[in-house]
């Protein structure tokens, strides 16, 4: 079960999803701010990229979107260079 700050509790069940989700590339994204240097500026702004990837899968799911899609969803910061990671 996932708690999403904006739109609730939310369950994935697809397997794939799931296993995907639970890999070390995946799982780095929680140290990762959502805003990069933002995050200075305002202590508000606390959503890393692995919660904002959770709520793109809801989104998705909401929207009917197909299996491959919903998969993609979480995993699409993945491809973010080490640079942002940084800051």
């Amino acid at each position: 079960m996932h708690i999403d700050k904006i739109y609730g509790k939310h369950e994935i069940k697809n397997s794939l999803t799931l296993r995907i989700l639970k890999t070390p590339k995946v799982q780095r994204l929680k140290k990762v701010n959502q805003y990069g240097a933002l995050k200075y500026v305002t202590q508000k702004m606390t959503t890393s990229r692995f919660e904002h990837g959770l709520g793109v899968y809801v989104l998705l799911n909401k929207f009917w979107a197909n299996r491959e899609e919903q998969t993609a969803g979480p995993i699409h910061d993945i491809k973010n260079n080490i640079q942002e990671t940084i800051i």
